[in-house]
């Protein structure tokens, strides 16, 4: 795996987060989850989903209007943008949901990435199969890994599909 790219397990602990304070309106909840004002979180603008179906965002928004959000996202922290400090790796949908909800925090975990490929093959990665993704967003999302200099048996095993399945959806 070139450059500990697909290493899913690292800590999710991020050192700035944890060795100073958090921005102003970020609250640590007691699980270690950061519970960030919506507003300082934006989204990852090459991540592998291109469509949010508005009816399923509907559909997660009463439940979390209910129950809260219960699954955190996953942010990474940016440092290029006075106005966002998190930007999103996984959980676009929950963010949607929240924001059409009212709710004015996003709980998320930390993850440190190496590069926007790194966060790239995580978000697929968390993603792949969760609601189905078209097959336009599969294919794009199996090219730019290929692109990358990734080889079918990695982008399988990233995927959890088999090499074939991988081959079938280029």
């Amino acid at each position: 795996m070139p450059r500990g790219r697909g290493m899913l397990n690292r800590s999710v602990v991020d050192r700035k987060h944890s060795l100073s304070s958090l921005p102003p309106g970020v609250k640590r909840e007691a699980d270690g989850v950061l519970r960030i004002p919506i507003a300082l979180v934006r989204a990852f603008t090459t991540q592998p989903r291109t469509y949010f179906s508005p009816e399923s965002i509907s559909a997660l928004a009463r439940g979390i209007k209910v129950r809260g959000q219960i699954t955190p996202g996953l942010v990474k922290v940016v440092k290029d943008d006075p106005k966002h400090y998190y930007e999103l790796i996984n959980g676009e949908r929950r963010l949607r949901a929240c924001l059409e909800a009212g709710i004015l925090f996003y709980r998320a975990c930390v993850q440190d990435v190496v590069d926007v490929e790194d966060q790239f093959e995580i978000s697929l990665a968390a993603n792949f199969n969760h609601e189905g993704h078209s097959p336009l967003e599969t294919a794009q999302a199996l090219k730019r890994l290929r692109d990358q200099g990734r080889t079918v048996e990695h982008i399988a095993n990233l995927c959890g599909k088999s090499v074939p399945w991988v081959y079938q959806h280029f």
